[in-house]
């Protein structure tokens, strides 16, 4: 009896473990030695995944260049911070509603604002300084930089919908200073 079970089982399993398509078949698999009933393979559509319909202004990434090397271990570096519409409609807004602030470590370094995002669109913020990786404060405890995107408090309550960002969560990025250690080095 436990031997037609684990059986039945296998044979059920087996029949299972198909590939997934399109369309897969309803042909029934039948062994007549366990007295099990048919067991037939569901019809499995695939629908594609439609595209959310919304305006995302996103923090991308932080960059870093070295502008001018002046040593080995030594130069000026550019930060800059770049923010991409990810969503699929455009970002329509005022003039000083939004605005990037650049961070190193707690202290804010440079502001800047922006206005619309056509989707794919980017704006960025930029901030230069003077770098050496062989001293402490840089090239053994490099700053951490951070991108943020900031709204005016009432953005959402000034009758334009088309300000609105659909996806707060990504309205920042972190990198550490270690990857302007790398390039000077």
């Amino acid at each position: 009896m436990v031997n037609k079970f684990i059986l039945g089982s296998l044979a059920i399993v087996v029949s299972l473990s198909g590939t997934a398509t399109n369309q897969v078949s309803a042909k029934p698999v039948i062994n007549p030695d366990l007295n099990i009933e048919p067991v037939t393979r569901p019809n499995l559509q695939i629908k594609p995944v439609p595209l959310l319909r919304c305006i995302d202004p996103a923090a991308e990434s932080i960059q870093f260049q070295v502008i001018r090397r002046d040593s080995q271990f030594r130069g000026r570096v550019r930060i800059t911070g770049v923010i991409k519409n990810v969503g699929s409609l455009a970002y329509l807004s005022q003039p000083s509603q939004q605005g990037l602030l650049l961070y190193e470590n707690n202290r804010l370094v440079k502001t800047s604002s922006f206005q619309n995002l056509a989707p794919g669109a980017t704006a960025q913020i930029s901030y230069e300084r003077d770098w050496n990786s062989s001293s402490p404060a840089e090239g053994e405890f490099p700053p951490t930089y951070k991108l943020l995107i900031t709204y005016d408090p009432d953005i959402r309550l000034d009758g334009n919908p088309n300000n609105d960002d659909c996806r707060s969560s990504n309205n920042q990025a972190v990198r550490s200073g270690q990857g302007i250690n790398e390039l000077l080095r």
